[in-house]
């Protein structure tokens, strides 16, 4: 989420204009192929930015779609679009039929999947995400202690479809 010095900075411009445009950079440049654990930011980020009064949002992603779920996180940012004071549960519900459509009855492992990487992300704390390295971005040793059980939800996917 924007600090909290960045908001005030969007509140000033808020009180010249009725129109404020934001680049939102959703991918992480530095290494491409690694995920960014940046889902569930996305829900809160886009939410604290339409209740400040920002209007319009550039979501850039990644270079690797397969990668970090840049699919799926265009999709969110366009929901959060559309609704940016929707529920956490409304959100939740986006991310569960994306994945259904995208991947099919093995959604649920894939979803498993995903909240074991944003879990990974949050362990580490604040980062800025798009020239971060993965691990500031994640605990490694979350990812040592469950990494055979994440290759296993991969597994249980496939096999589901």
């Amino acid at each position: 989420m924007p600090s909290d010095s960045d908001m005030d900075w969007f509140e000033d411009w808020a009180e010249l204009t009725d129109s404020i445009q934001i680049w939102y950079y959703g991918a992480n440049f530095a290494v491409n192929l690694a995920p960014s654990p940046n889902i569930f930011n996305v829900y809160y980020d886009f939410r604290e930015m339409a209740s400040r009064g920002i209007t319009g949002v550039y979501c850039e992603g990644g270079q690797h779609p397969y990668a970090s779920f840049e699919y799926l996180r265009a999709y969110l940012a366009s929901q959060m679009m559309w609704n940016p004071f929707m529920t956490e549960e409304e959100y939740n519900s986006h991310i569960n039929d994306y994945l259904l459509a995208y991947y099919g009855p093995g959604w649920k492992y894939i979803r498993e999947y995903l909240d074991m990487a944003m879990e990974a992300g949050e362990v580490e704390g604040c980062w800025t995400n798009n020239y971060d390295r993965p691990w500031n971005m994640y605990s490694k040793d979350y990812f040592l202690e469950h990494y055979k059980y994440m290759v296993a939800l991969f597994d249980k996917a496939k096999e589901a479809t």
